[in-house]
């Protein structure tokens, strides 16, 4: 039988995102009335639009993606030995373009997509097949610059336990 390890987690947590996120999207949208072509309208990502621990410039000039990372919990020292496991934390952010529309706009619609990806992990809390239930933090909306181009961002930090051998 395979370890669920950390790459375990990635895929799973990615695979959850990919499959969840846009319904959670489509329903805030309508929850607050937003139409394609407001500034505050979320669009939905496809497949294409996630990627795993990098930056590239490819990465970059997209209008929107997702970029899924890894944050360590635990200390090697603090894993339970008798048992090889150790809590492991995945970090799920959207990144947006900051553009010259309305700034005000811009960031309530990233809120509504941090409300939207911290709802799927709180929906799905029971679906990775780790040793543990998902837990979630939400990361704080911030401002990140890149190459010279400056970016939105807000997520959560997705928790569950793997084996740590």
């Amino acid at each position: 039988m395979a370890l669920y390890d950390l790459e375990s987690l990635m895929d799973d947590v990615r695979t959850l995102y990919q499959t969840k996120l846009n319904d959670e999207i489509t329903a805030i949208n309508t929850e607050k009335s937003a139409v394609s072509g407001d500034v505050e309208f979320m669009s939905t990502l496809t497949t294409d639009d996630y990627f795993n621990l990098y930056l590239t410039n490819k990465v970059i000039n997209k209008k929107l993606f997702i970029l899924v990372g890894i944050e360590r919990e635990e200390s090697p020292s603090e894993i339970m030995e008798e048992n090889f496991i150790r809590q492991e934390a995945v970090s799920i952010q959207i990144f947006m373009p900051l553009t010259n529309q309305n700034l005000e706009k811009l960031w309530r619609k990233l809120l509504r997509y941090s409300r939207a990806i911290e709802s799927v992990s709180l929906k799905n809390f029971d679906s990775i097949q780790g040793y543990g239930k998902l837990k979630t933090d939400r990361l704080t909306p911030s401002s990140f610059d890149f190459n010279g181009k400056e970016y939105l961002t807000a997520g959560v930090v997705v928790k569950s336990s793997i084996s740590a051998r």
